[in-house]
């Protein structure tokens, strides 16, 4: 395994990968949202690894990212592209999409079948949904009868809806058990729980961050801790949100979220999945084991992190004198392509359901291997109170947190994790 360290990666100006909200912001969102119509930013921290052969890896990087994971703005922006070398045939078909986020598939000049979309929307069709509780009471997430029938029966994510990490009281369930609350000063004071001050809240602390694991042997319903954060949550400091919610458990039997929360006001959601066609698009030459790149010969991890972001938000190549928003163009090398077919998957996804769509992605490299490499790019939810695994998370200016997948023909693949300003260095 070959490891880039963390480093800073600052490519020149765009907006947040947000849409503009109408509440009032901090002056340095204003600051950011303001910037570029395409809504491009590019996260300051970008870690590139290669990781050896897709074939029999466990992923341990999904699998260990907390709720808020697939729960952040969509785990909200997933982009599958398969690309082929200078001069190769089209690929049969993309046989997988992403989650929250998008698909591409490319085909070369001239050659080869035409994509089968009905096959590419039949494969992420069952990206599964997710449910909206309005109004609900955070201590209803602690009660042992919840605890047993999810928590503990599978993996339970829950994220609140509408909340600000910046400005607001914020919670997250994570699939470990543990929940996570992301306060300010004043309910951290009236809850009266175990906390630490937040490490992004600067010298003068105004928010704290408060940890209850629902799975202690210790937190069962006849404990003192147990009856502690409940008298808190219920009666000292009653706290509630809106929450996305999601549940995994292929052979769950019983209760459903649906059934559980029937006297909230609930709604089940799927994610919205839109395609387009990008035509003469100019991709970049990779070969895997060059994370660096060489000149003349392949482009590295982070001019593809940059193109990637440019074509996923729709930003030209053209590199025109005569263009005031943008010069920028396809690092070289560079192949033409005749069509790519981009899919987009916005909504609240689970870990689990990336990791199928990354399994079903492998398989779109079975014979004929025409495409040369395909990626896949999840964006998490900018208000979601962690990042990777338990690492605290703070807005700063965009909030960004992504990881992408680039898988090769051989099966070899490059994760390239990205961060914002106010985060730990993904692991």
């Amino acid at each position: 395994m070959a490891a880039a360290p963390c480093h800073g990666y600052r490519p020149q100006g765009g907006a947040p990968l947000r849409a503009p909200l109408p509440r009032m912001r901090t002056a340095a969102r204003q600051r950011a949202e303001a910037s570029s119509p395409h809504g491009f930013f590019a996260p300051p921290a970008l870690v590139s690894r290669a990781v050896g052969d897709v074939r029999g890896v466990p992923l341990p990087h999904w699998r260990r990212c907390p709720a808020a994971r697939g729960a952040r703005r969509g785990d909200v922006g997933a982009a599958a592209l398969a690309a082929p070398p200078a001069g190769a045939a089209a690929p049969a078909g993309l046989r997988a999409g992403p989650r929250a986020g998008r698909a591409l598939a490319a085909r070369g000049a001239g050659a080869g079948p035409r994509l089968q979309l009905p096959l590419l929307k039949s494969t992420i069709a069952d990206v599964g949904q997710y449910y909206l509780v309005r109004n609900l009471s955070v201590h209803e997430l602690v009660a042992h009868e919840f605890i047993d029938a999810f928590v503990k029966k599978g993996s339970c994510y829950a994220l609140t809806y509408n909340t600000k990490i910046d400005q607001d009281n914020t919670a997250a369930l994570l699939p470990n058990g543990k929940l996570i609350l992301s306060v300010d000063k004043d309910t951290y004071e009236e809850l009266g729980l175990q906390g630490r001050p937040s490490q992004y809240s600067g010298k003068k602390v105004m928010r704290y961050i408060v940890t209850v694991d629902l799975t202690d042997s210790g937190f069962h319903p006849d404990s003192k801790k147990h009856n502690r954060v409940l008298w808190a949550l219920k009666e000292k400091k009653p706290l509630e949100f809106d929450f996305l919610l999601a549940w995994y458990n292929p052979g769950a039997e019983g209760s459903t979220l649906m059934s559980y929360f029937s006297k909230n006001q609930i709604q089940a959601l799927k994610p919205k999945i839109t395609f387009s066609t990008l035509r003469d698009l100019e991709c970049p030459v990779l070969q895997s084991n060059e994370l660096q790149g060489k000149p003349d010969e392949s482009c590295s991890t982070e001019e593809l992190f940059e193109w990637l972001g440019a074509v996923l938000n729709q930003v030209s190549l053209n590199n025109k004198s005569s263009s005031f928003l943008s010069t920028y163009c396809c690092p070289q090398p560079n192949t033409m392509v005749e069509k790519a077919f981009l899919c987009t998957i916005t909504g609240f996804i689970i870990p689990e359901k990336i990791i199928q769509l990354l399994e079903q992605l492998c398989c779109y490299f079975g014979e004929p291997k025409l495409a040369y490499w395909l990626t896949l790019t999840v964006h998490g939810f900018a208000d979601s109170p962690v990042s990777w695994r338990e690492s605290e998370h703070g807005f700063h200016k965009g909030g960004e947190n992504l990881y992408n997948f680039v898988i090769f023909r051989n099966l070899d693949y490059w994760l390239q994790m990205a961060v914002g300003t106010n985060d730990d260095c993904p692991p």
